[in-house]
């Protein structure tokens, strides 16, 4: 028999209990004095090295997996009360999320209400606003006929400036010597009232200027003559009236509202930035000349029309260009009846006509019989283009020894020695007579 291990022969063995292999002592890892002294029970539960270590490692093995499961056991342990911890952050998240939405439902609805009231209000912004523009214009118009009625009270006043006060002074004796320097006679009783206004305050720190003096006329031709006679003297001063003190210029003019003042101001502003050679105001307009680089030599035309009407200027009726013309069509729709021209047989209802306005110059040279021919076309197709309106002509046509009298069909020109003027009548109808006086054209022929 050998040796379970070293496959020696065996003269005295141990004998493993487990896998019944015989070892020599040594191999068995064990003495014979320890084996011997061994009881019969302990020889019979006696195992190789082999056998011991299979037992060792299954007992590691059974103690590392216990140890794992502990482990295992402590992390689901642990686990649970993280999972606890979850449901109960969960729940209260539910609640969280139940309670937002509630706070949700109620917030929209407070929504959906501001968006009705803001709707409401939006109405309500859209008719003020309406109403505002309204009230706006009728400010406006109001403002403007309060302006135009102040305006009007003061068409019979003069403005005098320039005059120093002082105490104690006699205000008509004033007047009458600044009337008779312009070379108006003033009578006793041209004059209904004389005052001098409050004294105004400067806020660019320069003196005050002396305060107006308001003279109120009884009659509005004679405060008109007395205008004319200081435009015509053009410079009166204070020494002029024998008044003590520095010499100043005395200015008369138009009793302006304050309005007006403003927009006259504004006007000369313009007069300056424009190089406009001369302005001039009355009653209530303001009105403005052109003029090139150089100083003015007359010429030009000027159609002023009254505010509150619509005008606009026709350059495409222009007949030629050798000679001058400007048309200007004024829209005449509205206006009052007893601001209208009066009605005649062969007019229609002047609140619905335009009143087309030519002013021309024909220049004294060869071509002068030509553009008078073809203005004079020119005028006539646009009287028949425009049967109901009215048509003003008027100009210097440069025809010598001409003579211009009323006829059946308009008007004609006789006694010249350059041209005879024929008159043609335009065509008429039963329901449209051919008018007579107010739309009228000529030919001229050589």
């Amino acid at each position: 028999m050998n040796c379970t291990k070293c496959n020696e022969p065996l003269t005295d063995s141990v004998s493993c209990a487990q896998c019944s292999g015989a070892y020599h002592y040594v191999c068995a890892g064990v003495s014979e004095t320890s084996y011997k002294k061994m009881g019969p029970e302990k020889r019979a539960a006696w195992r190789c090295i082999t056998c011991r270590a299979v037992v060792s490692t299954d007992n590691t093995t059974n103690a590392e997996i216990l140890r794992e499961l502990k482990n295992l056991k402590s992390e689901f342990n642990s686990f649970k009360l993280d999972l606890d911890t979850v449901k109960r952050d969960t729940h209260d998240t539910v609640d969280a999320v139940r309670e937002l939405t509630l706070s949700w439902t109620s917030l929209e609805t407070r929504i959906n209400l501001i968006e009705e009231r803001m709707g409401e209000l939006e109405l309500k912004i859209t008719k003020i606003s309406t109403d505002c523009d309204s009230s706006r214009e009728e400010v406006a118009l109001l403002k403007h006929n309060h302006n135009l009625q102040d305006q009007f009270s003061r068409l019979n006043n003069v403005e005098i400036l320039g005059v120093p006060s002082k105490s104690g002074e006699n205000l008509h004796n004033i007047v009458s010597d600044i009337c008779a320097v312009t070379g108006f006679r003033l009578e006793p009783t041209d004059v209904d009232t004389v005052h001098r206004v409050r004294q105004f305050p400067t806020h660019d720190g320069q003196a005050p200027r002396p305060p107006a003096i308001v003279v109120r006329f009884t009659r509005r031709r004679r405060k008109d003559e007395l205008l004319a006679a200081a435009r015509a003297r053009r410079t009166v001063t204070t020494a002029d009236i024998k008044l003590a003190g520095p010499q100043s210029k005395i200015f008369i003019n138009e009793h302006l509202t304050p309005s007006n003042k403003l927009l006259l101001k504004r006007a000369r502003e313009l007069k300056s930035e424009l190089n406009y050679s001369y302005l001039w105001h009355r009653y209530d307009s303001v009105t403005s000349g052109e003029t090139g680089a150089g100083p003015s030599r007359g010429g030009g035309v000027l159609t002023a029309v009254e505010r509150g009407l619509r005008v606009r200027r026709r350059d495409d009726w222009c007949s030629s260009q050798s000679a001058e013309e400007f048309w200007v069509s004024v829209d005449a729709c509205g206006v009052p009846l007893h601001r209208a021209p009066p009605r005649s047989p062969h007019t229609r209802n002047y609140k619905n006509v335009f009143l087309h306005i030519a002013c021309c110059y024909f220049p004294h040279n060869n071509n002068n019989l030509a553009s008078l021919q073809m203005f004079f076309e020119n005028a006539a197709k646009l009287i028949l283009d425009n049967p109901n309106d009215v048509f003003i002509l008027l100009g210097d046509f440069n025809i010598s020894n001409a003579i211009w009298e009323p006829s059946n069909d308009g008007f004609s020109e006789i006694g010249s020695q350059e041209a005879q003027a024929e008159c043609l009548p335009l065509p008429s109808t039963s329901t449209n007579p051919a008018p007579k006086l107010m739309n009228w054209t000529k030919l001229f022929k050589k």
